[in-house]
């Protein structure tokens, strides 16, 4: 069994674990679609159910739909309008929290959600009662129902520097999470920084976003209970460099789309055509634009690997990227809608597998290693085609190597 789990949202996600990620660890279903979604995965899988409360984070933008989703629970109606502001009392909490997680467990799974809203430094007092209020009835519900699932604190982040270092959030969060712990029965914690974009390349991700999720990821480790499970994401490699550094247990992931974590119940957009170009350890948008990066990409690392073939491995290194980009230039038509998607789950599930193949010790060096390499092959060629966060080709490799170890 692999060591990551896998965000499934619809039927094609489900597809795709059964083609490409049966091996997963476990695999988070929302409820609104659980029932569905759990009769298209292997026998077997572990499942996470989540009630997607998080929703109420977007108070009046809530999609219609999942407003009608929530009345369907007892007391929805009063959690949607006065959830927020902290002003639910305790008994319509209790009965609101019965009926989720009634409906939670109804689909027997390993592991289910605590609701909880996402933690939004701006919006702090009520939400932070709100969340206190769910976990205490969460807690009361296991007591009244023992031997079902096992509960998974969600710890949301809603903006992409709430982790950073000298910021009293990070200490508030782990505030939550310890109290959580001495007053609910929490088997897991999962974290994601749903404002975090990880593939933007930006200067503030490299300067204090990785580096902050890394120390709260840190501190955390330290402060919970022996043998709780900490799971993270999905990102695009932060979650594999938290995993490689072993401060989470299991890396949260996408299934070729959704390297992110959008709130539930926001407006869906369709995603991009896009393409893993595994030398650069990355994804970029397909394009015709991108056809011709590709040709002259393969041909820039071809002329550069002749005389370099004379040190060994780094000549050895670069024929390699050149072959890997060549085939790929020559596919390049072919990737569009769910091709493009299981080109990319393909390259994902490889990357997963050398990973975990490699000693604990071991894997945040191997993973070092691997950016470093991405890296130099990203410097040797010409920028990226517009339309692409990062231009620079190994800008995202050098960032995630520096933060490897």
């Amino acid at each position: 069994m692999g060591e990551y789990v896998a965000m499934v949202n619809g039927n094609r996600d489900a597809a795709m674990v059964s083609r490409l990620y049966a091996d997963a660890a476990g695999v988070r279903l929302p409820l609104a679609k659980a029932s569905r979604l759990h009769q298209g995965l292997p026998p077997g899988t572990n499942i996470w159910i989540d009630g997607g409360i998080d929703s109420l984070h977007l108070a009046e933008s809530i999609s219609p739909a999942c407003k009608t989703y929530i009345k369907g629970f007892d007391q929805g109606d009063s959690i949607l309008r006065d959830g927020l502001s902290g002003q639910c009392s305790r008994s319509t909490i209790e009965r609101f929290v019965t009926s989720l997680l009634g409906n939670c467990a109804a689909l027997t799974p390993k592991w289910i959600s605590i609701p909880q809203v996402p933690y939004d430094t701006e919006k702090l007092a009520g939400r932070r009662k709100l969340n206190r209020d769910l976990l205490t009835a969460a807690a009361e519900w296991t007591v009244a129902n023992p031997g079902n699932a096992k509960l998974m604190l969600p710890v949301i982040l809603y903006q992409a520097d709430a982790a950073n270092a000298k910021m009293k959030w990070r200490n508030d969060i782990i505030k939550h999470v310890n109290w959580a712990q001495r007053n609910c029965n929490v088997d897991g914690i999962w974290v994601v920084n749903c404002a975090l974009d990880d593939e933007r390349g930006s200067g503030p991700n490299q300067e204090r976003r990785f580096p902050g999720l890394i120390a709260l990821h840190e501190e955390l480790r330290a402060s919970i209970k022996k043998g709780t499970r900490v799971v993270a994401g999905p990102y695009w490699a932060m979650n594999l460099v938290l995993w490689a550094r072993r401060l989470i247990d299991n890396p949260v992931i996408g299934i070729a789309t959704g390297y992110r974590y959008y709130i539930s119940g926001g407006e869906t957009r369709a995603p991009a055509d896009r393409v893993a170009v595994s030398p650069l350890l990355r994804r970029v948008k397909a394009t015709d634009d991108l056809s011709l990066w590709l040709r002259k990409s393969e041909k820039t690392l071809s002329s550069v690997a002749t005389p370099a073939s004379r040190i060994g491995a780094v000549g050895s290194s670069l024929n390699k990227a050149a072959a890997e980009i060549g085939t790929l230039s020559r596919q390049l038509r072919r990737f569009r809608g769910d091709l493009a998607h299981e080109q990319v789950a393909r390259f994902y599930k490889d990357w997963l597998d050398r990973i975990e193949t490699t000693a604990a010790p071991l894997r945040a060096l191997a993973l070092r290693q691997e950016f470093s390499d991405a890296n130099v092959v990203g410097a040797i060629l010409t920028d990226l085609p517009p339309g692409n966060k990062a231009r620079k080709p190994g800008r995202l490799a050098e960032q995630f190597m520096l933060n490897c170890l």
